[in-house]
């Protein structure tokens, strides 16, 4: 861990070279998708948000390949529900961390599939990691879109809040959500 931020620095200052991007394009991104991806030193992000903003600005196949893995994720064959939902918790973190780095309303024109991957993970039910992520993902757009992209989202971000806090707190989502409405507006 100690050499995980001078290891981010190095690759944040190599994929500033385009001309290079073919050679670490494809080990980035799967640097990126590995499951032990953010078990890292904290101070290491800011590093990995250039590099996911470079990794993906330049390559919008990359992002929509991300989409379809969180559309289609199993849990395989003969694994459990658990493992199902921890790899589509982490899939929609991943989603959510790459909107968070890149260019603010970038992914406006692929907001429907975005709106799938999570109407489609509320569909799971009581799997709370993944409605963890899911709601995790709706502040990352409140925060990268502009107000009138992300409106279609609105039913669902109630809906699914409704849902989930009903049994537990139920004036606390309007708090954070009403907090997440304000820090967007300054």
């Amino acid at each position: 861990m100690p050499n995980s931020k001078a290891s981010a620095a190095l690759l944040s200052s190599i994929t500033d070279y385009q001309y290079c991007r073919k050679a670490w394009s494809k080990e980035l991104f799967e640097a990126l998708m590995d499951p032990e991806f953010f078990i890292m030193d904290p101070t290491a992000l800011p590093q990995w948000k250039i590099i996911t903003e470079h990794l993906i600005a330049h390559d919008n196949l990359l992002f929509q390949d991300l989409l379809v893995r969180v559309t289609t994720a199993t849990g395989g064959l003969f694994s459990s529900n658990e493992v199902f939902y921890t790899q589509k918790a982490r899939l929609l973190r991943r989603l959510s961390f790459t909107i968070f780095c890149c260019e603010y309303n970038q992914f406006a024109k692929y907001i429907s599939k975005i709106q799938e991957c999570f109407v489609e993970a509320l569909k799971l039910g009581q799997a709370y990691q993944v409605i963890r992520e899911v709601f995790l993902g709706f502040r990352v757009v409140i925060l990268r879109m502009s107000p009138g992209t992300y409106t279609p989202l609105w039913p669902i971000m109630l809906n699914g809040k409704l849902c989930t806090t009903s049994v537990h707190s139920p004036r606390s989502w309007v708090y954070s959500l009403i907090n997440a409405i304000i820090l967007k507006l300054r």
